[in-house]
């Protein structure tokens, strides 16, 4: 008890024989900790506050495709890692279209879920416009990706699906639509510089950056759009691939009918400071093969070629696309087959003729929600004169799409909008027809 005592005493004394400048020193100090530890919990409660609030920043220019920008990084990136896993990704949304025709009824039903430029009507002897009103969830897609890294190198994979195009269901009572396969690849970098890319994907001719932001999934009539079966070897900014064949003419399909002689292409991809851009060469062979009523057999084989430049540039809160195509096989590669990929001849023969597209879109931020783009387009083909080809004059000789929207993101997943468009297609007759399309869409993206 004494020690105790003691020890305590001995303590008190200590204290009070600390000199009294050390003393308020240590004071200060303590003072000036507290004052840094309020400083970090204001700062995080500002976080919290505007991460509550949703006035966080979202992206400039919302992501269309999943699939496009997995697939972008994948065609630019010479070093990519990502986290070994598994993701679901996709979007759920909504269409409503009113849309306009100017010469009647399209024989088709898909032009009502998306703008497919053949599929305008052009009939000088309609009896008057044509209005529609379509609600849609169809373009909802949903995918599973994978991310690994093995003794072998990196592999990663992505299977989507969405349920546009479906042929099942009704509009009456269920609207039980079935889903169908975009995109089922696996891409394999083994080293630093080198991948391969094999399985059902964008094909190597687009470069899917330059894809305009809009609401319409198909986009303007001048730009590439294609997904298709294909292998596809990437050292460094080169890609070469070997993709599926299939030739249309005269807007018969002959899908079954192809030769050995994959489709070829050959890409380089640039970047120049905030400015990307690929050029992409394209060698096809269209044949065909056609059993006649008198039992023989027509067929024949023709070499055709493509060619691209496409880029993308940010600029601050504004974001330019573009894209330049020209060959005499685009055909199926752009508009969605805005052009057939040949004719052929009173003899037999399979004739190409030259095809030229292109796009420019601009988008800009006007707000940490709100953004505001346009995307105008032209597409034109050098159609075969009538001593080529009897049926020259009903063929698509011009098109031209404007896209104008407008979006607003109240949280970093859900976007609202509305686009305004209006696309023209003229036939080599001097016939022609319009579509005029109001487009309001919420989406909510799954993440």
């Amino acid at each position: 008890m004494f020690s105790t005592k003691f020890g305590f005493a001995v303590s008190l004394c200590t204290v009070v024989a600390m000199p009294v400048s050390a003393q308020a020193a240590k004071v200060e100090a303590l003072e000036a900790r507290i004052v840094t530890l309020e400083g970090e919990l204001s700062a995080l409660r500002s976080l919290v506050e505007a991460m509550v609030d949703g006035s966080e920043e979202v992206e400039v220019l919302p992501t269309l495709d999943e699939g496009v920008a997995k697939q972008a990084v994948a065609m630019t990136s010479g070093n990519r890692r990502a986290p070994d896993g598994f993701r679901y990704q996709g979007f759920i949304q909504l269409d409503s279209l009113t849309t306009r025709y100017s010469d009647g009824r399209p024989q088709g039903s898909a032009i009502e879920n998306f703008l497919i430029p053949s599929d305008i009507p052009v009939d000088p002897d309609a009896n008057g416009s044509f209005r529609s009103t379509n609600l849609s969830a169809k373009t909802t897609r949903f995918a599973f990706a994978t991310d690994h890294t093995t003794d072998a190198g990196h592999i990663s994979s992505l299977l989507e699906l969405d349920f546009a195009l479906s042929s099942q269901g009704n509009e009456r009572i269920s609207n039980s639509w079935s889903s169908r396969l975009r995109h089922a690849y696996v891409d394999w970098q083994w080293s630093e510089h080198d991948s391969l890319v094999a399985g059902q994907t964008w094909t190597t001719f687009m470069r899917a950056e330059s894809r305009p932001a809009l609401w319409d999934m198909t986009g303007s009539v001048g730009q590439t759009f294609n997904r298709q079966p294909l292998i596809r070897w990437r050292h460094n900014r080169w890609s070469f691939a070997a993709e599926n064949p299939a030739t249309r003419l005269e807007g018969v399909a002959y899908e079954d009918e192809q030769r050995a002689f994959p489709d070829l292409v050959v890409r380089y991809d640039g970047q120049s400071g905030d400015l990307g851009w690929t050029v992409a060469g394209l060698i096809r062979q269209l044949n065909y093969r056609e059993d006649m009523t008198d039992g023989s057999t027509r067929e024949d084989d023709q070499v055709g070629y493509a060619m691209s430049l496409a880029g993308n540039w940010h600029a601050g809160l504004n974001d330019f696309r573009f894209m330049l195509n020209y060959g005499d096989a685009l055909g199926r590669y752009m508009g969605l087959n805005a052009f057939s990929d040949a004719v052929v001849t009173s003899n037999g023969d399979i004739e190409t003729y030259a095809q030229a597209g292109g796009l420019i879109s601009w988008s800009r931020q006007i707000s940490a929600r709100w953004q505001a783009g346009v995307a105008l387009s032209g597409a034109w083909a050098d159609v075969p004169g009538v001593e080529v080809y009897e049926g020259a004059g009903l063929l698509p000789e011009h098109y031209a799409s404007g896209h104008f929207n407008l979006w607003y993101r109240p949280t970093a997943s859900l976007a609202l909008g509305s686009e305004y468009i209006r696309a023209v297609k003229r036939l080599e007759n001097g016939s022609s027809g319009s579509l005029d399309r109001l487009m309001l869409s919420v989406r909510y993206n799954l993440k």
